[in-house]
Parts: C-alpha cells; sequence; structure tokens
C-alpha cells in the first residue's frame, strides 16, 4: 500500500506540472536551430503544438546530437509532454528523459571552448523548466543554481525585459520558499520594476 501510494504521489506530481509556458531564448542563425526555436515559442503559446514541436526537436537532435540547444529545447518539450502524458509509466519516462537531456546539453555547454551565449540559453530553459516540476523531483535547486548564473552572464543585461523579470521573480520565489522574506522582496521589486506583468505571474506560482 505505501509502494502504490508513493507512485501515485509522483503520478500526481507530473499531472500537475505547472502548465505556465517555458519561452524561447537567444537568435540563432543556424536555420535548423532557428526552426527549432520557432517552433518551442509556438509550442508555448498553444500546447496543442506539442508533439509538433517535439518532433521537430527530435529531428533537430538527430541532425546535430552534440548540440546544446537542440538537446535543452527537446528535454525541456520532453518534460512538458510528461504533463499531458496519459499513462503513469509515459509520464515518468518522459520527466526522466528530458531531465537527462537538460542535464546532458549543460555539460556540453560547458566544454571548451565555452559561449556565453549558449550556456545563458541552455541555463535560461533549464531553468525554467526545472522551476516548474514539482518538488518532489528535487529539481529547485538546479532552477536555483541557473537563475543565479544567468545573473552573472554578460549577456543578461541584453535579454528583453520579460526575460530578466522572469529571472528574478523566480528567485524571489525560491527566496520566500526559504524563508529569506527580505530577499524575496528585493528581488521580487526588482523583476516588477523591470516587467510587472511577468512578474506577477511567476510570483503567482511561489
Amino acid at each position: 500500500m505505501t509502494h502504490l501510494k508513493f507512485i501515485t504521489n509522483i503520478v500526481v506530481g507530473v499531472s500537475l506540472l505547472a502548465s505556465s509556458a517555458v519561452q524561447a531564448y537567444g537568435e540563432h542563425s543556424d536555420p535548423a536551430l532557428k526552426h527549432l526555436a520557432q517552433a518551442f515559442a509556438e509550442a508555448a503559446k498553444d500546447p496543442g503544438k506539442l508533439d509538433a514541436a517535439f518532433s521537430v526537436a527530435e529531428q533537430t537532435v538527430k541532425a546535430m546530437p552534440n548540440n546544446p540547444i537542440a538537446l535543452v529545447y527537446k528535454g525541456s518539450l520532453a518534460t512538458q509532454r510528461a504533463r499531458d502524458a496519459w499513462m503513469p509509466w509515459n509520464k515518468l519516462s518522459y520527466l526522466k528523459d528530458g531531465i537527462d537531456m537538460m542535464d546532458q546539453a549543460l555539460d556540453i555547454a560547458s566544454r571548451a571552448p565555452v559561449n556565453p551565449d549558449t550556456i545563458l540559453q541552455v541555463r535560461m530553459v533549464r531553468a525554467l523548466t526545472s522551476a516548474r516540476i514539482p518538488a518532489i523531483f528535487g529539481r529547485g535547486s538546479v532552477a536555483q543554481g541557473d537563475l543565479t548564473n544567468v545573473l552573472s552572464n554578460p549577456g543578461f543585461k541584453g535579454m528583453k525585459a520579460q526575460d530578466q523579470a522572469s529571472v528574478y521573480a523566480w528567485l524571489a520565489v525560491y527566496a520566500h520558499r526559504d524563508n529569506q522574506a527580505d530577499k524575496a522582496a528585493d528581488q521580487l521589486k526588482t523583476a516588477r520594476a523591470v516587467d510587472k506583468v511577468t512578474a506577477d505571474a511567476v510570483w503567482a506560482e511561489r
């Protein structure tokens, strides 16, 4: 009975994977990556396009298996499929595969020669995807680490206001969860100054 309850809790957790969209980041000169980023963005706006975006990601990763951008997008899309899958074992499989791909993407991106823009994009996608995975899977510390690294990346200030606000607001959420009220208030204030609509939407997920 205990084992069944544990499995049930996991399945429910995956089912509750937040539906808030994870956005695409960065500009791409490579046509395949540009197409993937567009498909990813469309799936963020319309969940009905998730499977189509995942197919694009599969094709892109097949063509460039060691490309961290392709891998992180495919990984994020896989975790989103976990939310929508019907069978419990499919939910867990998609989630595990997605997490593994996102982690692999960062590992590849961190190898020399390091491209700060690639690191920024990989960490952004992994951070906001991980932030929306239920706490039972222990991705909170990963999301926090990525967000902190994004904040110190030279390209952060060049990002869209919405993206910057997402980073500050999620850091506020994690500070709140850690009972660091003053830090949470400071981060939220910064987020709202950058983009209040985005900041409040993220803060609502606390």
